[in-house]
């Protein structure tokens, strides 16, 4: 059996809450490949309140700590 997971790209910013890799039915958003998305496609779906899917804090905090701040 094949092991289905997120693009990396959408991996690295997003956690899959409550349902495993692969391709579902997700009532408001019909069926949608988990693991053929693109991050756009993430995005937009978060965006418009899809629950599956969790933005990684922890990546974005110490994303945002190794910035340099400019102003």
């Amino acid at each position: 059996m094949k092991n289905l997971q997120l693009s990396p790209e959408v991996a690295a910013k997003f956690t899959l809450k409550h349902v495993t890799p692969g391709k579902h039915y997700f009532n408001g958003y019909g069926e949608i490949d988990l693991t053929t998305l693109k991050l756009d496609q993430a995005d937009h779906l978060v965006k418009s309140g899809f629950p599956f899917l969790i933005e990684n804090v922890e990546k974005i905090v110490i994303a945002s700590k190794n910035k340099a701040v400019t102003g």
